[in-house]
């Protein structure tokens, strides 16, 4: 099992771990007579969550509206970036840069560390960095209220209600447009590797069902096919 502080010393959302535990939780054992399809589904399974785990944690470039452009005086390896009307950027990157910060950093000194982060900002978007700071903190601590982080889901329907759960929780603590910009990405990755998950755990089907409907599935899933797309393009070319 993850436990609370991996998740956060990671920067990675439970909404995105929460299916690779599930995957790693649910996996069972292969036999000697296995077939080379049902391996290749399982491994297919396990690969792709963990693709969509490094998907979810991995920096993001998008902009929070295409009306909004980042000040490109601001480095875009700052903890917190600012568009052209002085206002923070609202993005999935802001988002792992607000975990990192409080991961890494002792609770009874979040406050300097926060006072020094945010000095250099304009005062409207310090403000803000300031009050989704506080709010992130609130939020992680209901968050382990209500699911526990050595607790894994043991079915999809389980796995999706979960990730509902933190959906709500987000939307209580952010507002549903800062957590759709914060968290949106991810949540609907998660839910296209449930599906994929789900396939792979049907026991009515055979091992060669399971790879043709999970491959056409994975085609259909915008999500996926986008991480399967990068990683024929990121392998090493055949000589």
């Amino acid at each position: 099992m993850l436990n609370g502080r991996i998740l956060s010393v990671l920067g990675v959302a439970a909404a995105g771990l929460l299916v690779a535990v599930f995957v790693f939780k649910r996996e069972p054992q292969l036999s000697a007579d296995n077939s080379t399809a049902e391996r290749e589904v399982r491994e297919t399974s396990v690969s792709q969550s963990a693709s969509a785990v490094d998907s979810a944690g991995a920096p993001s470039s998008v902009s929070p509206n295409a009306s909004t452009t980042v000040d490109e005086t601001v480095s875009n390896d700052a903890a917190f970036r600012v568009d052209d009307k002085g206002e923070l950027v609202l993005d999935e990157q802001t988002r792992l840069n607000i975990e990192r910060l409080v991961a890494q950093t002792e609770p009874h000194n979040l406050y300097a560390e926060t006072s020094e982060q945010i000095e250099s900002l304009p005062p409207k978007a310090a403000r803000q960095a300031q009050e989704l700071i506080e709010k992130f903190v609130i939020y992680q601590q209901a968050q382990r209220q209500i699911q526990p982080p050595d607790v894994a889901p043991v079915t999809e329907d389980e796995a999706v209600r979960q990730l509902q759960e933190l959906h709500s929780l987000r939307e209580v603590h952010f507002g549903a447009e800062v957590a759709r910009r914060f968290y949106g990405k991810e949540e609907s990755l998660a839910r296209e590797m449930i599906e994929v998950i789900r396939i792979e755990n049907d026991q009515s089907l055979t091992p060669e069902e399971k790879l043709e409907r999970s491959r056409a599935l994975r085609e259909q899933l915008p999500g996926v096919a986008a991480i399967e797309k990068g990683n024929r393009e990121s392998a090493p070319q055949k000589q």
